[in-house]
């Protein structure tokens, strides 16, 4: 925050910058999704859905597992 108040410029440029990011992010996702759902359906849809969830807490898992273990 500057003296005046304001949130300076530095603040509006990263978010900007990180709204471009998920919109594009969220663009891949819905290509993927459209993709998954015109070759394989719905059940398509449900398993690459399902499955990057079980990518992300596997890998979540993973990080917490190893933060335990450095502290015993």
């Amino acid at each position: 925050m500057n003296e005046d108040g304001s949130l300076g410029g530095k603040f509006w440029a990263k978010a900007v910058g990180l709204i471009i990011v998920i919109g594009i992010a969220a663009m891949i996702f819905f290509i993927l999704i459209g993709n998954a759902w015109a070759r394989f359906g719905f059940l398509g849809v449900l398993v690459l859905v399902f499955g990057t969830f079980l990518v992300i807490a596997y890998i979540s898992d993973r990080r917490k597992i190893k933060e335990s273990e450095e502290y015993m």
